[in-house]
């Protein structure tokens, strides 16, 4: 194991952050990263209700090029 964080990408230039009533999926969601790797553009979404500190700095390891591949789930921000 390689462990939790795996470099896998340079990186954002750009990064937005957008606070979201809903997420798509049918499970408790608190945030999540969308990036476009070729423009160096990544956009936080954070949940309203969520523990913005704590979930806007583990999406932003996302958008500086991290992921948790052996992880499917953080539940670091849970509440």
């Amino acid at each position: 194991n390689s462990g939790y964080w795996v470099k896998t990408w340079p990186g954002a230039e750009d990064v937005e952050i957008h606070d979201i009533d809903k997420n798509p999926w049918a499970r408790p969601v608190h945030g999540w990263t969308v990036c476009d790797k070729d423009k160096k553009r990544c956009q936080i979404m954070i949940m309203k209700n969520a523990d913005r500190a704590c979930v806007e700095q583990h999406e932003r390891r996302h958008a500086a090029g991290y992921d948790h591949p052996d992880y499917l789930e953080s539940l670091s921000c849970m509440r």
